[in-house]
């Protein structure tokens, strides 16, 4: 990719390793940064990075990749911004280009700013529209959200971009759920005469939101045109108090992990009770929480390992009553996918674990279905995700 471009990634809970300001590259950006939000806030270093001090935002960079190729240079950096209404700092990926490191650089970041950081700045100040929603109790909650958010264009794309957050607004409220921030980063490309589109959700992919935005565009151009477009817009509700404690994602992650192992290991009734045990101790309590482990983190990871992409709804099954949620409603949901995206990347999941799991998962009649339907690879997509949870179990 020749262009200055930008990704949503998900954070992944491990400690921040930016802000070395031994790295002569990492100083670039963070002087870069200083330079360009001039007037729009005072700045101010710290050990992981820096201080954006008029929002109270923090600010890290690390420089992942600087490379050189007849004569050019390419950059590839990460940037976590937190703030205290975050649930999780927004992660982005940024690449930059140009006759130097120090340009590559400098450009990579001048697109981070231009498409992310003035577009958070704007939903601060309470500059955007507004948005309603009801949380699970029926309370509204209004989130204000970023003022003309930036379209980066790149290739044949219209010179104003194309306004993709538009074509999904009238969606957004049902995505909405009891955090104080979300951001909906989106991304199209065409190429080879195919258009592909992806919305994230506070960095996990919808892939039904993603779907519609796609439908959206324009009818498609000639074969050999070429155009990306990346837009970023945050939602913050600033008004409401947080009248409970809440896991941080990293401990979320960690705990997904050890769920793994224990409800995995589990060969009966008792060791499966035994392991939820222990999970209550470990969760001080917070037997809500365990149940999502019990209940939702089975078919997660069965689906994960086979591969199988789901949709954006979620069908609970409390009693009589179903209840239907979209999974980034969900507090605690994407988090306990990136635990399994860390215990798939740092083990080789068993078969003792695997059957263990696929009985607790509810997925087994369809999983055979799906083996006697082919044996060759089909990209399976379940629609909706189908949790059996207590009556008792509450959304957070």
């Amino acid at each position: 990719m020749s262009e200055n471009s930008i990704s949503t990634a998900r954070y992944d809970g491990y400690p921040d390793t930016g802000g070395d300001f031994t790295d002569q590259f990492a100083v670039i950006a963070y002087h870069t940064v200083m330079r360009q939000v001039e007037g729009l806030t005072e700045t101010e270093f710290f050990d992981e990075g820096m201080t954006l001090t008029r929002y109270g935002l923090r600010l890290s960079c690390s420089i992942k990749r600087v490379t050189e190729s007849r004569s050019q240079y390419s950059a590839l950096m990460m940037f976590l911004l937190s703030h205290e209404l975050f649930d999780e700092p927004v992660c982005e990926f940024c690449a930059g280009h140009g006759g130097s490191a120090e340009e590559a650089i400098i450009n990579g970041t001048g697109h981070y700013i231009v498409t992310v950081l003035t577009s958070v700045f704007s939903a601060f100040d309470h500059k955007g529209e507004k948005i309603s929603c009801s949380d699970f109790d029926g309370r509204e909650r209004v989130f204000y959200l970023s003022s003309e958010p930036v379209t980066y264009s790149t290739g044949d794309a219209p010179e104003q971009g194309y306004d993709m957050f538009s074509m999904i607004k009238g969606e957004i409220p049902a995505y909405l759920g009891s955090k104080r921030a979300y951001w909906v980063a989106m991304r199209s490309t065409f190429v080879n005469g195919k258009r592909s589109c992806t919305v994230r959700i506070n960095g996990a992919v919808m892939n039904d939101l993603s779907a519609h935005m796609k439908k959206m565009f324009p009818k498609e151009k000639g074969k050999d045109s070429y155009e990306s477009e990346n837009q970023f817009v945050l939602m913050i509700n600033d008004s409401d108090t947080v009248d409970r404690e809440y896991f941080p994602p990293e401990k979320v992650i960690g705990l997904t992990k050890k769920a793994i192992k224990l409800f995995g290991e589990a060969n009966d009734a008792d060791e499966d009770y035994k392991a939820y045990s222990t999970l209550c101790s470990i969760c001080e309590d917070n037997t809500n929480f365990v149940l999502e482990l019990r209940f939702m983190m089975p078919q997660l990871f069965i689906l994960r390992v086979l591969d199988i992409r789901y949709g954006d709804k979620v069908k609970l099954l409390m009693g009589d009553i179903p209840v239907y949620r979209m999974r980034s409603q969900l507090r605690y949901l994407g988090y306990i996918e990136q635990g399994i995206e860390q215990f798939m990347a740092e083990n080789t999941p068993d078969m003792i674990l695997f059957e263990n799991l696929l009985l607790l998962s509810g997925l087994r009649e369809h999983i055979n279905q799906l083996q006697l339907i082919s044996t060759e690879r089909i990209d399976y997509v379940i629609n909706q995700l189908i949790f059996l949870v207590p009556e008792d179990y509450e959304m957070l």
